[in-house]
């Protein structure tokens, strides 16, 4: 499904990413994996999967410009999944600081912004590329997401992929990802954890890597400007 396709995967050490990084794999493609530091996991992944990485932080422009030219450096690039992301913030606005606003939004749509700025002279070069954003279900209105600002911020995405849609094509397509409730790390941190999904039950990282491979591959030929809601029912569930 990837045969021939190189993606680089922002937030790749754990979770969504690593998971993602592992079916790029599987279906044939190649993938280069990234961190903000280069931590042990991070490493060992890239030692599991006989990839290359990079590393920076996706809050300082300039390291993400550089981690950009090194992965080009592994050869052509036809896609970019954004999965670095943080979780902060209260489900009150009287509790939530102005800090936990700004670094959400600085990590969470600055940072992908950062990369899909430096990495889309490279994808058009391609003749079909793709870049799959991952938002959440926490953007839906219907949603209870544990944080107001996360919440919010992850609003952005469904908008930013519609925009980037237009101004990327035809060589390249966008779509988001907006996962519910996953067994990761960030998921375990959210204080509100309930199956509220149809399936009672959480997602698993590779079952919401499913869908952005095949975002990312040439089968979703005719997709763009999307968002794909990936949370079991959820969102339909009335829970």
């Amino acid at each position: 499904m990837l045969q021939g396709k190189t993606i680089l995967i922002t937030g790749s050490s754990r979770g969504i990413g690593a998971a993602t990084a592992r079916k790029v794999i599987e279906y044939g493609g190649r993938a280069i994996l990234h961190g903000k530091t280069e931590s042990d996991e991070l490493k060992a992944l890239a030692d599991e999967l006989h990839v290359p990485y990079v590393v920076a932080d996706v809050t300082d422009a300039k390291q993400v410009s550089a981690a950009v030219e090194e992965a080009a450096n592994f050869g052509s690039i036809e896609g970019l999944v954004t999965s670095a992301g943080i979780f902060a913030g209260s489900e009150s606005i009287n509790d939530t600081t102005d800090e936990e606003w700004r670094k959400l939004f600085e990590v969470n749509v600055l940072g992908p912004i950062r990369f899909v700025r430096a990495l889309m002279p490279h994808l058009k070069q391609q003749e079909r590329s793709s870049i799959v954003l991952l938002g959440s279900r926490s953007e839906l209105p219907s949603a209870a997401s544990g944080s107001i600002a996360y919440g919010a911020i992850k609003a952005v995405f469904p908008k930013l992929a519609a925009d980037l849609a237009r101004q990327a094509a035809p060589t390249t397509r966008v779509n988001s990802v907006a996962p519910g409730l996953v067994d990761t790390d960030m998921g375990g941190s959210v204080p509100t954890v309930r199956d509220t999904s149809l399936f009672q039950r959480v997602a698993q990282p590779a079952e919401i890597a499913e869908v952005i491979c095949f975002l990312l591959s040439d089968r979703a030929s005719f997709i763009t400007g999307q968002t794909i809601v990936v949370d079991g029912g959820s969102s339909i569930a009335g829970r």
